[in-house]
């Protein structure tokens, strides 16, 4: 293999690259192959030196319910298989187990609108159910049993489809339903760096999940007799009956991501061993792999990994030493308090996929099936408007930069019922101010994109459409700018 002289204009123009953000400064056009492989080579960085030989596991785990009862799972929870040493957890917190009486979702055809219907069947009692105890902002979560690409490329038109508008754009909220992926992988104060890594590795299957606002959809719960059922109205225009008949039998509840990894914490002052600059904690399973938290809960200061934190004061930084084994090590540039909480990410040990397939996973009354592990695949052929038009932003360089990208943005986001009018895309830069009653008027830069369509679809369904594509492109805006989606009639 040859190796870049440490002098060589090879390495002075890689060099002047990185320093430009990949924009070749005479020209000022980036260059996506470099700023690619770049984003590849983060995440196997981040994934090398999170979990040096731990390579993470995903399983999809079907929940058979045996009660009435909504159920939310302790995000800390394992899940022991009944037959040998492995143990699971589900992926994410916020977990939330229905009570429904099929956990295949039923998809009834509504041609003359161009609609499916998705029924979720229930148990009588869970009409009467409150969601109260689940805490904020409930999640049900959407399963694809993927048998092929073409099932997942209904399962992603269906997402861009029209949904309810009073929640899946609600007025008020930034924010767009449903949301494609899992949930965020833990709680932990002030968002440290290292669950900002952690979430920048790819976490296989995340596309097959879509999570709907369970507290509005409990809301229009369908009471029939000794029937209670959940129906969702999505319009998804011409190919409705193609969808219908790609996702029957393939959408599914109650089926979860579970891994290899569990969240464990240690709160205890009588559980941490304090040596002069180091504590020691052995913990109950598994092998520790990173911490997530660390904070003095008498002073609520707050200590960082070194490693992901260049600007911050040596004294408030911990050094994670891998032992290898059970034992958690932790050093620091000063003596440590013992009064400290620690949040952590561990393996789990985990036997082969032959030998997890088809078990039993419990943890008290609660049981789980494992039906399946995704493979691990390398997703070294990911274009960077796959990127992007799924909601990435790291790094920021990624974001879009010309009126090129953002037209291919838009197409590649664009939902399959307005795609089919054949919009032409205009673009024109205006400044819209703000006012605030102390600081005066201000004025950002607005990208308004104009979409000229010749046909004269449902208003509701433009207005819907213009406000789920603006939101989605809001979070890939370069600093400072906003892009603004409207739609003209044309002759």
């Amino acid at each position: 293999m040859s190796t870049v002289n440490s002098r060589s204009p090879e390495k002075e123009e890689l060099i002047e690259k990185l320093r430009a953000g990949f924009f070749d400064p005479a020209s000022s056009i980036i260059d996506r192959e470099l700023l690619i492989a770049f984003q590849q080579g983060l995440e196997r960085w981040v994934q090398v030196n999170l979990f040096p030989e731990h390579p993470e596991r995903t399983f999809i785990c079907e929940f058979l319910p045996d009660n009435h009862q909504f159920i939310q799972i302790d995000p800390f929870a394992s899940f022991a298989v009944e037959s040998g040493n492995s143990e699971l957890s589900p992926v994410g917190v916020g977990t939330i187990l229905l009570p429904s009486t099929n956990n295949t979702v039923e998809i009834a055809l509504i041609e003359p609108e161009g609609a499916v219907e998705l029924i979720i069947k229930l148990q009588a009692e869970a009409a009467s159910n409150s969601l109260a105890g689940l805490g904020p902002d409930p999640e049900l979560d959407l399963y694809c049993d993927v048998d092929g690409p073409h099932t997942l490329d209904a399962f992603e038109t269906m997402m861009q489809a029209r949904w309810p508008i009073s929640w899946a754009t609600a007025i008020g909220s930034e924010g767009v339903w449903p949301k494609m992926g899992f949930r965020k992988l833990a709680e932990t104060a002030d968002g440290p760096a290292a669950l900002s890594l952690l979430n920048l590795t790819c976490h296989v299957g995340s596309s097959r999940f879509m999570r709907l606002p369970l507290e509005n959809i409990h809301a229009d719960v369908h009471r029939l007799g000794d029937r209670c059922e959940y129906r969702i109205k999505v319009k998804v225009g011409s190919v409705a009956g193609q969808l219908a008949e790609r996702l029957t039998g393939r959408l599914k509840v109650n089926h979860f991501p579970f891994w290899n990894r569990h969240l464990g914490v240690v709160d205890r002052s009588a559980y941490i061993t304090r040596e002069e600059r180091s504590i020691r904690v052995e913990i109950e399973r598994g092998v520790p792999l990173l911490v997530l938290e660390c904070s003095d809960v008498l002073r609520g200061s707050q200590f960082v990994d070194s490693r992901w934190a260049m600007w911050v004061d040596p004294v408030r930084c911990f050094e994670f030493v891998h032992t290898g084994s059970s034992e958690l090590r932790l050093d620091f540039k000063t003596t440590p308090s013992t009064d400290l909480r620690v949040v952590y990410l561990a393996e789990n040990v985990c036997g082969t996929s032959g030998e997890l397939e088809g078990s039993r996973l419990r943890r008290d009354s609660i049981q789980f099936t494992v039906l399946c592990e995704i493979p691990k695949i390398d997703n070294t052929s990911l274009s960077l408007a796959w990127w992007l038009s799924r909601g990435y932003s790291f790094p920021p360089l990624a974001r879009f930069l010309t009126e090129s990208e953002l037209r291919r943005i838009l197409w590649d986001l664009m939902p399959l019922p307005l795609k089919e009018h054949k919009p032409h895309i205009k673009f024109r830069s205006v400044l819209r101010g703000s006012s605030n009653g102390q600081c005066g008027i201000h004025g950002y830069p607005t990208i308004i994109a104009t979409l000229e369509i010749k046909a004269s679809p449902d208003r509701e369904d433009l207005t819907y459409y213009c406000s789920w594509l603006q939101r989605m492109i809001s979070p890939m805006c370069p600093i400072g700018i906003h892009v603004a989606v409207e739609t003209s009639l044309i002759p």
